[in-house]
């Protein structure tokens, strides 16, 4: 049995399929920035993804195999 030392994290994302794209999203980007010091913003760029559906499908096809042989 292994135990996980550390912080603990959690993430939900969106995700919205049709079909010529996927598209995943984070959840949970809206954060208020008052407590911000002035002239600092919040960074959220990399909180959306974008892939062809076929791209998709073989990522997931991919990632199924990976699981399965232990990596």
């Amino acid at each position: 049995m292994h135990s996980l030392s550390g912080s603990v994290r959690q993430w939900q994302y969106t995700l919205l399929i049709d079909a010529e794209e996927v598209m995943v999203l984070a959840n949970g980007m809206s954060v208020e920035c008052d407590a911000l010091e002035e002239g600092l913003s919040y960074y959220d760029e990399e909180s959306l993804s974008l892939c062809g559906s076929n791209d998709f499908l073989l990522m997931l096809s991919r990632y199924r195999q990976f699981i399965q042989t232990g990596g």
